[in-house]
């Protein structure tokens, strides 16, 4: 049988999310990948020893993990997370329910075993199908930043969503 070659390159990239002015980063993407997804993807290859991966690591990337390494970045996210709850204000509780919960269930919840069963107040229980959501029963997407296609988003776009 002849061989084929495959060269994989995972292109890691994050918009600079800083704030030049306040020093303050917007939005926490680049922090949370950090700590779920990208050294995960690195890691899970110690198990496969005979495939080989390039990762390109893109500056603005690396800027924005190496602050938050050296704990000098800051975001909204960050700082309402590590605030003891009885110190929370009435505007840390409302950043903190209007942003921290925008997990879709049954997409990045109940898709492990241990939380399959969870209840989510004001979430509709797992759906047992793997199709998609029809759009009629989509929540509307809780930040302006959603994309057209984005879980949850109620905006119509003319491309379509893999199914």
């Amino acid at each position: 049988m002849a061989k084929i070659h495959i060269c994989f390159v995972w292109h890691m990239h994050q918009p600079f999310y800083k704030d030049l002015i306040s020093g303050e980063y917007h939005l926490p993407w680049t922090r949370m990948h950090a700590l779920k997804d990208y050294y995960g993807m690195v890691k899970i290859l110690e198990e496969f020893p005979n495939v080989h991966q390039t990762f390109n690591l893109v500056p603005s990337m690396m800027v924005q993990i190496q602050e938050y390494a050296d704990g000098t970045a800051a975001d909204p996210f960050l700082r309402v997370a590590l605030k003891p709850a009885e110190e929370l204000t009435d505007d840390d509780k409302r950043f903190l329910l209007r942003y921290f919960f925008q997990a879709h269930p049954a997409r990045m919840i109940r898709r492990y075993p241990a939380t399959a069963s969870s209840s989510i107040p004001g979430k509709a229980p797992a759906r047992t199908s793997t199709a998609p959501a029809s759009s009629s029963t989509r929540k509307p997407c809780a930040t302006s930043r959603c994309s057209p296609n984005s879980p949850g988003s109620t905006k119509s776009s003319s491309a379509t969503t893999p199914r």
